[in-house]
């Protein structure tokens, strides 16, 4: 058995893959936690996953919805330097074997790489309408992400997707979804999409199974 953490946030779209694989590894008698933010504590809880509140960063989540979130966004979660301390202390207080970050948690995954710590990036979507290179995500935080990497020791990037260099990347989407202007890290394995798992009992055909019913309206 092995410990798995996920490290993640409350994007539009990716908490549903990553909880999907998190099951899949709980079913096979892997333990699984998930570390974010205490708006997200609910979710998991419910699930029956163990979760591990981001600290410092929690610190700089809004108390109130801003009027605009990209910059919150790009600041707490993107590119926070409150992460430099938050993955360590993470590591610190309990035994991983494997992180699994959130592709878009870029600092994040400069301090496990700067911890040299078995760690895998989860890309939830089709990485050429995600994150391109040069599109509104890279204009948007790229440099604060190099500030952020200057500060842990980090080389510089030119491009976002290349602070998933050196780590295995699973993509839970299919390249043919959305062929990128740019090829992808050749790290990345594209598994197809996942979804979290059916809650609750499964529907049951009303008149059991291989009948047929007339409908009238």
């Amino acid at each position: 058995m092995a410990r798995f953490v996920f490290v993640t946030w409350s994007g539009a779209g990716n908490q549903t893959p990553a909880i999907g694989l998190a099951a899949t590894l709980a079913d096979r008698g892997h333990e699984v936690t998930f570390a974010g933010y205490d708006e997200q504590r609910d979710r998991f809880s419910s699930l029956g996953f163990a979760f591990r509140t981001l600290k410092h960063a929690q610190e700089h989540w809004p108390t109130a919805p801003p009027p605009d979130w990209m910059p919150i966004l790009a600041d707490v979660v993107w590119a926070s330097g409150q992460h430099l301390r938050d993955i360590p202390d993470l590591l610190a207080a309990e035994h991983y074997d494997v992180m699994v970050i959130d592709c878009l948690m870029f600092a994040a995954l400069a301090a496990a790489e700067r911890a040299s710590a078995p760690t895998a990036v989860l890309v939830h979507s089709a990485p050429g309408a995600l994150v391109p290179p040069g599109g509104g995500l890279d204009q948007l935080a790229l440099d604060r992400v190099n500030e952020v990497r200057t500060e842990s020791g980090l080389s510089a990037v030119q491009t976002l997707w290349e602070t998933w260099q050196g780590f295995p990347v699973v993509c839970t989407s299919a390249p043919d979804l959305d062929p990128p202007a740019h090829p992808t890290p050749a790290a990345v394995e594209y598994m197809g999409p996942v979804f979290e798992p059916r809650r609750g009992a499964p529907w049951i055909h009303p008149w059991g199974p291989g009948t047929s019913a007339h409908w009238c309206w």
